[in-house]
């Protein structure tokens, strides 16, 4: 038995350490890539970029902002705790900042697929229902507004 390797009790508790490291991290990531999205998104003019790299950031503000999950309704972690800023609310900005130009928003319209543009839409009118969170109703208007002016054909 005394040749048998051990296994120490606390190799697992190292793994689970490693795996909290991921996540943690993880979550830092996207916070960050999502307030950089949302500092940055005024200037960017996609039509301007390669297919593969405008279409993974849309696809991406997209699922974020239609997501139901905690996860992306919730506050994050890192925000004080009375602060509402979310990955959603992030991404609403950076969405806004967006369709400033009509290329962009022409892009958005065009990548779809339609039923996600639909979500999109839904989610917008509900945050224009939720009278004590102005900033986001605010942003709810005006990305309704440049989202119904965008090109037919898109």
């Amino acid at each position: 038995d005394d040749d048998k390797p051990k296994v120490a009790e606390d190799e697992g508790k190292d793994y689970a350490t490693s795996e909290e490291w991921w996540w943690e991290t993880l979550e830092a990531l996207r916070e960050n890539t999502l307030v950089v999205l949302a500092n940055i998104c005024s200037h960017m003019h996609m039509r301007n970029m390669d297919n593969e790299v405008c279409s993974p950031i849309i696809d991406g503000l997209l699922h974020w902002m239609i997501c139901p999950s905690s996860q992306a309704c919730d506050p994050l972690p890192s925000a004080a705790a009375t602060s509402q800023l979310s990955p959603q609310r992030l991404v609403l900005e950076a969405l806004c900042k967006l369709c400033i130009h009509d290329d962009n928003v022409d892009l958005l319209l065009a990548i779809g697929p339609f039923s996600r543009i639909l979500l999109l839409i839904k989610r917008l009118m509900r945050l224009l229902s939720e009278r004590n969170q102005p900033v986001p109703r605010e942003f709810s208007i005006v990305l309704l507004s440049r989202l119904v002016q965008g090109d037919e054909s898109a």
